[in-house]
């Protein structure tokens, strides 16, 4: 386990790691990486967004989603949301075509836009979303 990970979570994360923990699936058509979040700063998210990108030379579609931690208000309770397809930050991918549509997605991304995302998926009021944990990224390839 990560040294990184706040002593208040380390619960969450141990049982959930195989969801948090860096992974990718690749495809024919879609590729899937999963990344652990350690920090609540836009810089890594950029970071994980840029490291996936980076990979591909043609034109592709992007959707994303994150994973986070709700506690009940009065703490006595906290759950893991993992990020699932189902739960992606776009009502359809992102097409990435140039560096002003690289540009916008990173405007997309920021923390406080996650957090906010992440309140619109908690199951009602009486949840808090205590922290970002992990990210998402499907990348669509367009075959020409």
């Amino acid at each position: 386990m990560d040294s990184r990970i706040p002593e208040t979570y380390k619960g969450i994360y141990e049982k959930h790691w195989r969801t948090i923990s860096e992974s990718e699936k690749l495809g024919r058509l879609k590729d899937v990486y999963h990344f652990p979040l350690f920090t609540t700063s836009d810089q890594e998210i950029f970071d994980k967004v840029e490291t996936v990108i980076k990979k591909y030379r043609q034109n592709i579609k992007l959707n994303i989603a994150f994973g986070f931690i709700l506690s009940e208000r009065d703490g006595s309770q906290q759950k893991f949301y993992h990020p699932s397809n189902n739960t992606m930050l776009f009502s359809t991918p992102q097409l990435i075509q140039s560096d002003g549509d690289y540009t916008k997605l990173l405007d997309d991304v920021e923390y406080g836009d996650a957090v906010a995302y992440a309140r619109s998926q908690r199951p009602s009021t009486k949840w808090i979303v205590n922290r970002i944990i992990c990210i998402r990224l499907e990348v669509f390839k367009i075959i020409s």
